[in-house]
């Protein structure tokens, strides 16, 4: 009995002794943060379709605004828009936030309503961005300083039907998100 409880102590002390001496350490692995300033986006200007002169017959024309450099592109094919008057231009936003890092940008997916003075509505669609420092799809990016100006153009269908007036949209919405 005596030599059986030897036995056991010396098997419990090499088992004991083995499991201590069994172990493994690791070293790669790294901790991680990512730090950003809030990113902003301010309104510098609104869109501005400028002034389309229309004959009231046909069928319907477009005016394009630019998104880089707010110059206006109509289609007269419909024989609805004869000229254009004023001056166009894109929506332009300041946009800030960490230097160099990249933003995603999200129009309206919707159509905007312009309403008119004298009645009637016309739709926005189609809305396009250009981003100062880097356009590409629907990524944007903030320059070595940590700011971009991003411009914002869109089509608007005008109708043979269309009411003379003064036509105005509520506000919409631009949203920038860091990728």
């Amino acid at each position: 009995m005596k030599k059986n409880l030897i036995l056991a102590a010396i098997a419990l002390t090499s088992t004991v002794g083995f499991a201590a001496g069994n172990s493994a350490t690791d070293s790669t692995a790294v901790a991680k943060a990512k730090i950003r300033k809030a990113i902003t986006i301010a309104k510098t200007a609104d869109l501005d379709f400028g002034g389309i002169v229309i004959t009231g017959i046909g069928t319907s024309d477009t005016a394009i605004i630019n998104a880089n450099t707010g110059a206006e592109t109509t289609t007269v094919a419909g024989g609805v828009i004869t000229g254009q008057f004023n001056t166009p231009a894109a929506a332009k936003f300041n946009v800030g936030g960490t230097k160099s890092a990249t933003y995603a940008v999200t129009l309206p997916g919707a159509a905007v309503t312009l309403t008119g003075s004298n009645g009637g509505t016309l739709s926005a669609t189609a809305f396009t961005f250009y981003s100062t420092t880097a356009a590409s799809g629907t990524n944007a990016a903030l320059n070595a300083s940590g700011t971009d100006i991003l411009g914002v153009g869109a089509t608007l269908t005008i109708l043979a039907a269309t009411i003379d007036g003064d036509y105005t949209s509520a506000g919409f919405t631009v949203t920038v998100a860091y990728n």
